[in-house]
């Protein structure tokens, strides 16, 4: 396996782990960001805990022969466990930060012991083991079956650009309980023949179901039962989590009978 980021062993909070020089991983990236910010900006977003992801060091450069900064220079240096790594470079969400990712998953594969198949390095493979993972988290947080193969599937055509069931040939899945399913405004509309997501907010507000707030949707009292809040990963500028409102099926018959 071809070396494309050194990986050497070091100390991080006492404990001898496999670490990269974030300098290096940086260089590979081709980040359009200087070193410094693009460190301190990924530390602060993702939370990253010195001492226990990273370790910082004060080192003096080599001076380049010829330069008129003659002289070693101060720098500092990060470094980070291949965990962080492995985040920082998929975080990149580019072409170089996928093929970062899948080279430390392999560096850890190889010092495990682990002799991969002809073809496990694939990027069919690896997104299959994502996949995996990812369908294991929604099937605990209550997923049926099926709707945890589609979110895992769009998680993996999201990292890796692999569509694993149009691979399969399963193009089309449909949750095993379509009442447990939480379905947008549009999505309800179809269901009320054809509306339109404006229509439908609107009925369910005229209805009691939900009051505008702001820019939210929020739901009321009535409403118990009948809708499940989605945290959208996104905040608003107060900080404050972005949420979206959706509705179970059961919503549509309440909305008929007070048409």
């Amino acid at each position: 396996m071809n070396e494309l980021i050194q990986i050497t062993s070091a100390t991080i909070g006492g404990v001898a782990v496999q670490t990269v020089n974030a300098r290096d991983l940086y260089s590979f990236l081709e980040v359009g960001k200087d070193f410094s910010t693009w460190m301190k900006d990924r530390i602060a977003q993702y939370g990253f805990v010195e001492h226990e992801d990273y370790e910082v060091a004060h080192e003096l450069s080599s001076p380049v022969s010829g330069s008129s900064m003659a002289r070693p220079q101060r720098t500092v240096a990060y470094h980070i466990s291949v965990d962080m790594a492995k985040e920082l470079a998929m975080v990149e969400r580019t072409e170089k930060g996928k093929q970062a990712r899948q080279y430390f998953i392999q560096c850890e594969r190889v010092a495990q012991g682990f002799t991969a198949p002809p073809g496990a390095g694939s990027p069919v493979v690896v997104a299959a083991t994502d996949a995996t993972a990812v369908f294991s988290f929604m099937r605990v947080i209550g997923l049926d079956q099926n709707a945890a193969a589609i979110s895992a599937n769009q998680a993996a055509y999201a990292v890796h650009g692999v569509n694993l069931l149009q691979l399969s040939g399963n193009t089309h899945l449909l949750a095993a309980n379509q009442e447990t399913q939480a379905l947008t405004p549009t999505a309800l509309g179809k269901l009320l023949g054809g509306l339109s997501a404006q229509k439908v907010n609107r009925a369910l507000e005229q209805a009691g179901l939900q009051k505008r707030v702001g820019d939210e949707w929020v739901p009321l009292p009535a409403a118990e039962g009948l809708y499940r809040l989605f945290d959208t990963g996104k905040k608003h500028s107060s900080g404050t989590p972005v949420t979206q409102l959706k509705w179970y099926a059961a919503s549509a018959d309440r909305l008929k009978r007070s048409a």
